[in-house]
C-alpha cells in the first residue's frame, strides 16, 4: 500500500514538472519584438543636451559645436544603445554631424531642419526592422543628434 502512494507520489511530481518545463518553454517560444526605441530615445536626449550646452557656452557657431562634441560621445551613444563601441559607429556618425556643420554653416535655412527630420523619421520607421552594421547606426544616431540638437539650442536660448 506504502509502495503505490509513493509510485503515485512520484507520478504526480513528474506530471508537475513536466508541465512546468513545457510552460517555461512556450515561453521562450514567445519572441518580444525589438522595436530598437532605444536608437531613437538615447540620440535624441544627448542632442538636445549638446545643444543646449553648446548654446550656454558659445554665441557663434552653436550648432557646429554641438553637432561636432557628439563625435566625443559616440562611444558611450553606442554603449547605451548596446551598439559595438568601434570605429564604424563613431564614423557613421561623424560623417553626419561633419556634413550637417558644413550645411549650417551656409546659414539656417529650411534644408538644416526639415531634410534632416524627413531622413530621421524615415530611419526610425524603416531601419528599427533590421540589425543593421555599427556604421549604419551611426549615421542613425547622427541623424537624430543633428535634428535634436537644433530643438536643444532653440530650447536653450528661449528658456535662458
Amino acid at each position: 500500500m506504502g509502495d503505490s502512494l509513493e509510485m503515485e507520489n512520484a507520478a504526480l511530481e513528474q506530471t508537475i514538472v513536466d508541465e512546468e518545463e513545457s510552460l517555461e518553454e512556450s515561453h521562450l517560444g514567445v519572441e518580444l519584438t525589438d522595436l530598437k526605441f532605444r536608437h531613437v530615445l538615447v540620440p535624441s536626449i544627448f542632442g538636445m543636451a549638446l545643444g543646449a550646452s553648446a548654446n550656454l557656452l558659445f554665441d557663434t557657431f552653436v550648432m557646429q559645436a554641438g553637432l561636432l562634441s557628439a563625435i566625443l560621445f559616440s562611444p558611450l551613444i553606442a554603449f547605451l544603445t548596446k551598439t559595438k563601441i568601434g570605429w564604424e559607429h563613431s564614423l557613421g556618425l561623424g560623417f553626419v554631424s561633419v556634413i550637417t556643420s558644413i550645411i549650417w554653416l551656409l546659414g539656417f535655412n529650411y534644408f538644416n531642419t526639415l531634410a534632416i527630420f524627413f531622413a530621421w523619421v524615415w530611419m526610425c520607421s524603416s531601419w528599427w526592422k533590421y540589425d543593421l552594421p555599427p556604421f549604419r547606426y551611426g549615421f542613425w544616431h547622427g541623424f537624430g543628434i543633428a535634428f535634436s540638437t537644433f530643438i536643444g539650442g532653440i530650447l536653450s536660448y528661449n528658456i535662458f
